[in-house]
């Protein structure tokens, strides 16, 4: 179920529900030490185990991928917890096979960290590093695309209301300071519509500019330093820091995070090829801006706060305490567009690892991207749909902070 949201709009109180699957990969592994995870009846996967889920990418080279946040060791016949979580099971998504075909080169799953990867190969360029913890998916399926106006449905050119499918992957690091300074975070978005709108990209993604953030209750602007990377084509980030948290004084949005990418791709003569913009909320970061550095949001609880969660801190929790109600495990997307001008294009561009320099042909360091042979740019405007507001990727399963 999803709802639709105008751009425009501020974040409501939405009831979405999103399912997660989740399955245990088989592996050779060596046994693992049966340490409980605080706060849960299983004891704490093994670094072994949780190393085995591995997927190739493009260039035949193995990366981590997804995994549930418990599994049962293949080793032991025990099932453990991970600590973290990496959110909806791809193998979930209409689009699963279709996306890995359309990956290309030896790809055999979603690889979590290949752009970054890449971004070495970048002359000049610093080599952009995400922790494990951040990488996140979303699966949405059978979404149908809303007019901005509310006169029905976005429709094809036959006059067929546009249905898609999207299998996102981001990594986004509500733990950490990484995002207080760095942009530039790993972007898979793969979508395919009825209508032959149907893209798959990976890339370093930009949400706004590097050395600043955007404070969510007033949108002032929090300039921080210490990143040298290459500034987004658009959006931002839109993180609490300790002022917001205090002024709305432990209301249950107060500590509302939001990611907004705004991507385009250019073709080689500088038009627009491509362009998409999912939003990535976090309803419950385990870290809050406290200028450039990171706070932990369970820090700056207070006794008069009687609203939920706040009213579940109990004293002495930390940040890790997978007692803590801020695990970053609750969280939501939004999707709007998908614009591509390629009609009777090549399916097949080649960009660098920020989703520039698009070429026809390969070069050193390239990412191979497919676009479809369309365009939409034509269409009517799109509502933007939110769906994951009642999803908890860490209730009962030992995921606590860093997730």
């Amino acid at each position: 179920m999803s709802i639709s949201l105008r751009k425009t709009g501020k974040v409501a109180a939405l009831a979405v529900t999103a399912v997660l699957i989740g399955g245990a990969l088989g592996a050779t592994t060596v046994p693992m030490a049966a340490t409980a995870v605080e706060g849960s009846a299983l004891p704490t996967c093994s670094t072994t185990f949780h190393d085995s889920f591995q997927a190739t990418a493009q260039d035949g080279s193995k990366y981590p991928t997804w995994h549930p946040a418990t599994a049962t060791d293949p080793a032991t016949g025990v099932e453990c917890s991970f600590g973290h979580e990496h959110g909806d099971d791809p193998s979930t998504s209409n689009i699963a096979a279709w996306t890995i075909e359309k990956l290309g080169g030896s790809a055999t799953g979603i690889t979590f960290g290949f752009a970054a990867h890449m971004s070495m190969m970048i002359e000049g360029s610093p080599h952009r590093h995400e922790d494990h913890y951040g990488h996140k998916v979303f699966v949405l399926n059978d979404v149908n695309l809303v007019r901005e106006d509310r006169e029905g449905y976005v429709t094809s050119s036959a006059g067929t209301p546009v249905t898609c499918d999207y299998l996102i992957y981001t990594h986004q690091g509500s733990h950490s300071k990484d995002a207080l300074s760095n942009n530039q975070h790993e972007m898979l978005y793969s979508t395919k519509c009825n209508d032959g709108t149907e893209m798959v990209v990976n890339t370093l993604t930009g949400y706004g500019n590097a050395n600043e953030y955007t404070a969510n209750c007033d949108l002032r602007t929090v300039t921080t330093g210490g990143s040298a990377l290459p500034n987004g084509t658009g959006g931002g980030r839109e993180i609490p820091d300790a002022q917001c948290v205090q002024q709305t004084a432990g209301q249950f949005w107060g500590p509302y995070e939001l990611w907004k990418s705004d991507h385009t791709i250019a073709a080689e003569n500088g038009e627009a090829l491509v362009r998409f913009d999912p939003w990535f909320g976090v309803r419950n970061p385990s870290r809050v801006g406290g200028g450039s550095e990171a706070l932990a949001t369970v820090s700056l609880s207070d006794a008069s706060w009687t609203t939920w969660p706040w009213n579940t801190v109990t004293e002495g929790v930390q940040k890790e305490d997978p007692a803590s109600p801020f695990d970053g495990a609750q969280r939501d997307v939004y999707v709007q567009h998908s614009t591509l001008n390629n009609a009777g294009g090549s399916t097949t561009v080649y960009t660098d690892a920020y989703g520039q320099r698009a070429s026809s042909t390969p070069f050193d360091g390239a990412i191979t991207q497919y676009v479809g042979a369309v365009s939409n740019a034509d269409q009517a405007e799109s509502e933007r749909v939110a769906s994951g507001f009642s999803t908890d990727y860490g209730s009962g399963n030992g995921v606590h902070a860093s997730n």
